[in-house]
C-alpha cells in the first residue's frame, strides 16, 4: 500500500507537471482547452493537500499509528482522482492529438510556404547579388575615378602645396618687407618730426628775419630821411658860407680901402686947415675899421664854426652812409639767407611729398600682403575641405 500510494503520487506530480508543461507550451490554444479549467482546479487542490504537513508521507519512517479510516478515505480519494486523472489524460492526450494533427498541417502548410519563400528568397537573392555586382561594378568605377580624381587632387594639392609655401615664404618676405617699412617709417616718422622742427625754425628764423629786415629797411628809411635832411642843412651851411665868404671879402676889400685912405690921409701935411676935421675922420675911421675887424672875427669864427659843423656833417654824412652800406648788406644777407630757407623749405617740402608718397606704397604693399594671405588661407582651407571629402568618400 505504502509502495502504490507512493507510485501514485509521483505519478500524479508527473502528470501535473507534464500538464503544467503543456498548458504553458500552447498557451497560445487556450481557447481551445478552456474546457479543462476545472480539472486543472481540482488538481490544484489535489496537490495542494497532497501537500498539507498533515497527510506528507514520511518515507523513511512510516507512521504506525497512522488512522485507517484516513487511509481508506486515502485510498478512495486516490482512486477517485486516478479515474479522474485517466480521463483528463484521455482528454489531454485527444486534445494533443489534434494539437498535433492541427501542427503537422501547419507544418505542411509552413513548409510549402517556406518553399515558395525559399525560391522568392533564391529569386531575390540573384536579383541582389546581381544588383550588388552592378553597385560593386559601379563602385568600382566611382573607385578608379575618384582614384584618378585623387591623383588629380594630390597633384593639384601638390601643386597648391608648392604655390602655398612659395606664398608663405613671399609672406615672410613680405613680413620682413614690411619689418623694413616700418622701421623705416619709423626712421621717416623721425626724420619727418627733425624736418618739421627745423622748417618751424626755419619759418621762425624767416619771420624774425624778416621783422629784422623791415627794422633795417625802416632804420634805412629813417638815415634817407636823416641823410637828406642832413644834405639840405649842408647845402644850406654852404649857402650860409658863401654868403659869409662874400660878406667876409667885401669887409675885407673895405677895410683895404680903409686902410688906403687912412694911410693917404696920413701924408697929408699938418698945415692944411680942418685937420681937426679930418683927424676926427680917422678916429671914426679907426672906430669904424676896429668895429668892422671885430664883425670879421665874429664872421671868422662864424665861418669856423660853420666849417666845423660842415666837417661834422661830412663825417656824419660818411657814417650814415657806411651804415646804408651796412644795412644793405644786412638786407642783402637777410635776403639771401631768406632764399636759402624758402629753398629750404621747398626741398623739405618735397621730402614731406615722397615721404608721404613712400608711406602710401609701405600702406598699400601691407594691403597687398595681407591680401595675398587671406587668399592663400582660403585656397589652403578649400584644398583641405576638397582632400577631407575625398577622404570621407574613400572611407565610406
Amino acid at each position: 500500500l505504502k509502495n502504490a500510494f507512493r507510485y501514485n503520487f509521483l505519478l500524479i506530480c508527473f502528470r501535473m507537471d507534464r500538464f503544467e508543461t503543456a498548458s504553458n507550451a500552447s498557451s497560445s490554444n487556450l481557447s481551445s482547452i478552456s474546457g479543462l479549467t476545472g480539472f486543472e482546479d481540482e488538481f490544484c487542490d489535489l496537490k495542494s493537500v497532497i501537500r498539507e504537513p498533515s497527510l506528507i508521507l514520511d518515507l523513511p519512517h512510516f507512521q504506525e499509528n497512522l488512522k485507517f479510516n484516513d487511509l481508506q478515505t486515502a485510498l478512495e480519494l486516490n482512486e477517485k482522482y486516478r479515474h479522474d486523472f485517466y480521463n483528463l489524460e484521455t482528454k489531454l492526450e485527444s486534445v494533443n492529438r489534434e494539437k498535433v494533427q492541427r501542427l503537422c498541417d501547419r507544418i505542411v502548410q509552413l513548409e510549402a510556404q517556406l518553399a515558395v519563400t525559399s525560391g522568392e528568397l533564391t529569386t531575390r537573392e540573384c536579383n541582389e547579388m546581381n544588383r550588388l555586382r552592378d553597385e560593386v561594378h559601379q563602385l568600382e568605377l566611382s573607385n578608379n575615378a575618384l582614384k584618378l580624381s585623387l591623383e588629380e587632387h594630390r597633384i593639384d594639392l601638390d601643386t597648391k602645396s608648392t604655390s602655398v609655401t612659395a606664398l608663405k615664404r613671399k609672406i615672410v618676405d613680405l613680413h620682413v618687407e614690411l619689418q623694413l617699412y616700418t622701421r623705416n617709417n619709423i626712421k621717416l616718422n623721425n626724420d619727418l618730426r627733425v624736418l618739421r622742427n627745423e622748417f618751424n625754425s626755419s619759418k621762425k628764423s624767416e619771420v624774425w628775419y624778416k621783422e629784422r629786415l623791415h627794422e633795417c629797411r625802416t632804420d634805412k628809411a629813417r638815415l634817407v630821411d636823416e641823410m637828406s635832411q642832413l644834405h639840405s642843412l649842408l647845402i644850406g651851411k654852404e649857402r650860409e658860407l658863401n654868403a659869409q665868404n662874400s660878406k667876409s671879402l667885401y669887409i675885407t676889400a673895405t677895410l683895404e680901402d680903409l686902410q688906403v685912405a687912412y694911410d693917404r690921409l696920413s701924408k697929408v701935411p699938418d698945415q692944411l686947415p680942418d685937420v681937426q676935421m679930418y683927424e676926427t675922420t680917422i678916429s671914426n675911421l679907426n672906430l669904424e675899421l676896429a668895429t668892422l675887424k671885430r664883425a670879421v672875427g665874429s664872421q671868422q669864427e662864424s665861418f669856423d664854426g660853420i666849417a666845423k659843423q660842415n666837417v661834422e656833417l661830412a663825417a656824419l654824412n660818411a657814417d650814415c652812409s657806411r651804415s646804408i652800406f651796412e644795412r644793405d648788406a644786412i638786407i642783402s644777407n637777410l635776403e639771401n639767407d631768406n632764399s636759402d630757407l624758402r629753398g629750404k623749405v621747398e626741398i623739405l617740402e618735397g621730402e614731406l611729398f615722397n615721404l608721404r608718397g613712400l608711406m602710401r606704397g609701405v600702406v598699400e604693399g601691407k594691403l597687398r600682403a595681407e591680401c595675398a594671405l587671406k587668399e592663400a588661407q582660403c585656397e589652403k582651407s578649400e584644398m583641405e575641405r576638397a582632400v577631407a571629402e575625398i577622404r570621407d568618400n574613400f572611407s565610406r
